[in-house]
């Protein structure tokens, strides 16, 4: 028979390994202990004895006093956190709002500077134009006067 361990397989003699078997007795009653055992004599004699509940349910009214009050002071703090938090969601909105509008007027200006300039360049380029021609003129009128 091999035995394999993670490093090495081991051989074992087959003489060496026995099979024993132990006998356990089986019970089919459950065994308590006899200073577990409860009488029910014991827990009808222990409520038999009369209780007072009046302090538990005044405590009980005063601890429901103070849940409403503090259910009430809760429902008025989510109150005005609920309306700051619509405040400052209005207010995202106008800034969102006002940065769209800034954005498109500084489109339209851009645009705007682009046309200007394309139309100072056309006028620097006619003013060129006419002065160079103009210098034309006169030089031709120049040879022809020669």
């Amino acid at each position: 028979m091999q035995v394999q361990y993670v490093d090495r397989v081991v051989e074992v003699p087959v003489d060496r390994i026995v099979e024993t078997r132990v006998e356990v007795p089986m019970s089919s009653q459950v065994e308590v202990p006899v200073d577990r055992i409860v009488e029910v004599e014991k827990i009808v004699h222990v409520l038999a004895e009369p209780v007072d509940l009046q302090p538990l349910h005044e405590k009980c009214q005063d601890l429901q006093i103070q849940l409403l009050s503090l259910a009430d002071s809760t429902s008025d703090h989510l109150a005005v956190i609920k309306s700051e938090l619509e405040m400052q969601r209005q207010a995202l909105v106008a800034l969102r709002t006002q940065r769209d509008i800034d954005r498109s007027r500084r489109l339209q200006l851009l645009r705007r500077l682009g046309q200007a300039r394309d139309q100072h360049k056309a006028q620097l380029f006619k003013v060129k134009l006419a002065i160079a021609a103009g210098i034309l003129l006169s030089i031709v009128s120049l040879v022809v006067k020669l």
